[in-house]
């Protein structure tokens, strides 16, 4: 198990490269890749994010980390449009909620983010609920 928050272009082609080359190694890419939501930008992450999808043995975290929430106020609206990709990217199979608790309060208070959290994917079937919410990462990590 092998859980990566690449900061640079140069991390996420590492990450990328580790992932390629060891495939019975589980790889968490944390934090839905940190996405330019302060920017409202898309590329070069969403690119990104589409090559980590193409390894079957990268899942992803749908959360805020740090480098995010130092830079913008938890908005559900405005992260919207990145989850819905990751998802479509990588499933619920593959994609596992996570509250980065106590950290993301910096953008927002926790009950707010998991909520925003729970809404975001609140159009899926309860199946694929069911599995971000908790049965991908029992499943990923072995629990």
């Amino acid at each position: 198990m092998f859980e990566a928050i690449p900061a640079t272009a140069p991390q996420f082609e590492a990450v990328l490269e580790v992932t390629r080359a060891l495939p019975d190694l589980k790889v968490v890419l944390n934090h839905l890749g940190n996405p330019p939501v302060p920017e409202k930008a898309w590329e070069p992450w969403a690119a990104n994010m589409a090559r980590a999808a193409a390894l079957p043995n990268m899942s992803v975290k749908l959360s805020a980390g740090l480098a995010l929430v130092v830079k913008w106020k938890w908005s559900t609206e405005e992260i919207r449009r990145y989850v819905e990709y990751v998802l479509e990217l990588f499933g619920p199979d593959r994609v596992m909620a996570g509250s980065n608790w106590p950290v993301v309060e910096l953008g927002g208070t926790y009950a707010e983010v998991w909520k925003g959290i729970t809404d975001l994917i609140a159009d899926l079937s309860a199946a694929d609920r069911a599995k971000i919410l908790g049965l991908s990462a029992q499943r990923i990590y072995g629990l």
